[in-house]
């Protein structure tokens, strides 16, 4: 498992940027009940869809270098992180809670899962974590910049009601 760390922390982080992007846009539009309709059916496509093309591009990446076995791990890992890091933020749009508070609580695990991720992948323990400061919130701004700009995004066409 130990060797396959990289490719946990790609699926990860990766699922998180582009679920809590459609997740941002939309509740930067802050549209109504059907709002959450559209996060869930937008965030299970990107789950399954971007998850599989994640596994795919890993796969044939470390083919190149690797033996059939060894690339058809990393693959497969790569999409497990993805498929379980981007399925969470999704949670509680199927829960029986206020609209507000489901993006409340998907950003507050998205973004516990980016941290654990980012703990993982550098090895960051309580002895450590100041070694490698200015990576690790390196690696915590650039999915928050992105998860801004999304809702940024989705706020200028918050006015809008049809197309």
């Amino acid at each position: 498992m130990e060797s396959y760390k990289n490719d946990l922390v790609l699926g990860s982080v990766d699922s998180l940027i582009t679920v809590m992007s459609i997740v941002s846009t939309f509740h930067g539009m802050r549209g109504g009940s059907h709002v959450v309709l559209l996060v869930l059916v937008l965030g299970l496509t990107n789950v399954i869809s971007d998850g599989i093309s994640m596994m795919s591009s890993r796969y044939l990446s470390r083919r190149v270098s690797t033996d059939h076995a060894s690339a058809l791990s990393s693959g497969f890992y790569t999409w497990l992180s993805f498929t379980i890091c981007g399925f969470i933020p999704l949670i509680p749009f199927i829960l029986p809670i206020p609209t507000y508070w489901k993006f409340i609580i998907s950003y507050i695990t998205a973004l516990i899962v980016l941290i654990v991720s980012i703990m993982i992948g550098y090895d960051i323990t309580i002895d450590n974590y100041d070694e490698n400061l200015g990576q690790n919130i390196i690696s915590l701004a650039i999915p928050i910049i992105t998860i801004f700009i999304a809702y940024f995004i989705g706020s200028m066409f918050s006015h809008v009601r049809k197309i």
